[in-house]
């Protein structure tokens, strides 16, 4: 009995051994490894041969375009012309998971969303907002799709920004992702990833995505200011210092450079520790918002044998006048634009009341487009030279 009962369980421990492992398992070499994707509005070609776009909503559809890594040419020296590092799957459909899944049936391997690193979306679908939130809608949803993916609108078509061959990196979704992830020297853009653009739609029905642009030559990719979303469409573009503004009121920028001027002489304020200080109080039964901004930073260029000195102190006190002039005249510009032109606050005014007066948020809330215009925002800034270089 005992016998049987032990060749029953080294039967069963094989049986085991031979049925357990990785039944759904697919090698590396097969597959496609998707790392950007484009999402445009289709347009056909009418019968001049120009481009129209679709109108009837049962001809909606965008085109979705998927690059991946040639890991071949990538890690193969090879002579002569360029080798192509990279592989473009289009498609056209109705919906954005639609698409996903025609690409996924026209490649010849295993295509694998989850290294995805980037999205760039047209201009056309940020445009509206049916098609700006059902794109969104649809990375959020896919489970194979990382939260962290990393947005852009393009000033024009995405896909014109990802089949780009830029000199310095010419798989875009690298070199868009390095400039995301390194230590920024200026906040020329706010990088933004899935995750915290649904978080700030959902919490304030803005939000801010870095504007992509593509060289003519299609050679150089370049990454700066912002587009504004609001009510899930595209309002406008900000600039690069109007970015900065927002960034710094955001409390998203610590490392910047702002241009000062003494007697036609340039000479750039680095900062390296920005804090913003914020205060809500009612002034004659309005909201006044008071806003500090403090910047401690210095300079590494003057000019050769310059008078005064940068050892100067009432000289170093001059120039810190002069950056908090700077600073002060980009912030409120901004503000003025955000308030009276586009209505739109995505600097985080209502936000902050909403968690420090929930109270009078409550009562507000629903009226907070036509009384945002109206809130009085004071800034002020203290700037300070700290470092001077290494000689005088």
């Amino acid at each position: 009995m005992i016998n049987r009962l032990l060749k029953m369980i080294i039967v069963f421990i094989i049986i085991l051994t031979l049925t357990t492992g990785c039944w759904d398992r697919v090698e590396i070499n097969e597959r496609l490894f998707i790392m950007s994707v484009a999402m445009d509005l289709y347009k056909d070609e009418d019968e001049n041969g120009e481009g129209r776009k679709t109108k009837k909503p049962s001809e909606n559809k965008f085109t979705m375009t998927y690059v991946m890594p040639n890991f071949e040419n990538i890690q193969t020296k090879t002579t002569g012309k360029s080798p192509k590092v990279k592989h473009v799957l289009k498609t056209v459909a109705k919906n954005p998971y639609e698409g996903s899944r025609q690409v996924s049936s026209k490649a010849t391997g295993n295509t694998f969303f989850k290294h995805m690193k980037v999205a760039v979306m047209g201009l056309d679908v940020t445009k509206n907002p049916i098609y700006f939130r059902q794109m969104i809608d649809a990375l959020n949803r896919q489970d194979d799709i990382t939260r962290k993916l990393e947005l852009f609108v393009a000033e024009g078509r995405g896909d014109e920004i990802v089949e780009a061959n830029p000199k310095i990196q010419p798989l875009v979704a690298s070199y868009l992702q390095d400039l995301t992830e390194k230590p920024k020297v200026t906040s020329t853009y706010i990088p933004q990833n899935l995750e915290e653009v649904v978080a700030s739609l959902k919490t304030s029905k803005t939000a801010l995505i870095p504007k992509v642009t593509v060289s003519s030559a299609k050679d150089e990719v370049k990454v700066e200011g912002s587009a504004l979303i609001k009510d899930y469409k595209f309002i406008d573009w900000l600039g690069v210092k109007e970015t900065r503004a927002v960034s710094i009121l955001k409390k998203k920028s610590n490392n910047d450079i702002f241009n000062v001027i003494h007697k036609n002489i340039t000479i750039p304020y680095i900062t390296h520790d920005i804090h913003v200080f914020r205060n809500l109080r009612i002034e004659d039964d309005k909201i006044v918002m008071d806003i500090k901004v403090t910047t401690e930073g210095g300079t590494s260029e003057y000019i050769l044998n310059g008078k005064p000195e940068l050892s100067n102190d009432n000289f170093l006190k001059e120039l810190e006048k002069k950056a908090e002039q700077v600073i002060k005249g980009e912030i409120d510009y901004t503000l003025n634009k955000l308030q009276k032109e586009l209505n739109t606050d995505v600097v985080g005014i209502g936000d902050y009341i909403s968690k420090f007066e929930p109270k009078l948020w409550k009562e507000i809330k629903n009226d907070w487009d036509h009384i945002f215009p109206e809130v009085k925002i004071n800034v002020s800034v203290d700037a300070r030279f700290r470092r001077t270089g290494s000689i005088k």
